[in-house]
């Protein structure tokens, strides 16, 4: 995939501000963090941590209003589940920051390669890798059933963007598990007829008492096996 940065490259269209502001729904986003801001200043709580909170949520929210290409990092990390607005608000504000995060995360994930998305290019699927570079994501295990097929694009988001790429919500691989790790079956498939073959002929050894057990046996002694016993 990678010649395709060598030959004629294709560019994404540029979204407008609006188009933008529809596909990554941050209109609905903030609507979500004025309910969040609403709900923080009606509730009575004297806990250090919750004013808090409330205060530099207030900080960050009018930043976000004011800012011409908003960063919803900080966001994305305090409603994270389990983290900061779970701990405070605990079942009381669970759908709401489940919504925030939702939108925060799936903005997020369209900015730069995160660990766990699901990606494709050129009618191509493959998951970001957990693996980072200096606090870097950009591993791509493509869903093939090739038993190496991981491509490094870390620090490239604007390239794997403007050549087409794009984050998925969702998609069932073919080949790969939610790791990234080759899936047996597939695993079973890159095997050679040769280690069929070989595996049919390996012998079932007798226990006492009559038990059939498989044993794995080393490449030297199945030579050893198949020169006495073919």
């Amino acid at each position: 995939m990678f010649n395709w940065l060598f030959g004629k490259k294709k560019t994404k269209p540029v979204l407008s501000k609006v188009d933008y502001w529809k596909a990554f729904e941050l209109y609905a986003l903030f609507d979500d963090l004025d309910r969040v801001k609403a709900v923080l200043e009606h509730t009575d709580d004297i806990r250090i941590d919750f004013i808090a909170f409330k205060y530099w949520f207030a900080e960050e929210l009018g930043e976000l209003e004011g800012a011409n290409n908003p960063d919803f990092s900080r966001v994305r990390e305090w409603f994270a589940p389990g983290a900061d607005w779970d701990s405070l608000m605990e079942r009381q504000g669970f759908e709401l920051g489940r919504s925030v995060f939702k939108r925060a995360d799936w903005w997020k994930r369209n900015q730069e390669f995160m660990p766990g998305s699901i990606v494709w290019l050129s009618g191509e699927y493959g998951l970001v890798l957990k693996d980072a570079t200096d606090g870097l994501y950009g591993l791509v295990r493509w869903d093939t059933e090739k038993a190496q097929d991981t491509e490094d694009w870390i620090g490239l988001w604007g390239t794997f963007a403007a050549m087409g790429g794009r984050v998925q919500e969702e998609y069932e691989f073919k080949f790969i598990g939610p790791d990234g790790s080759l899936k047996r079956n597939a695993e079973m498939g890159n095997r050679t007829p040769e280690f069929e073959v070989l595996q049919e002929k390996i012998t079932w050894l007798l226990r006492p008492r009559g038990y059939r057990v498989f044993i794995p046996l080393s490449s030297y002694l199945i030579g050893r096996f198949f020169m006495h016993h073919i």
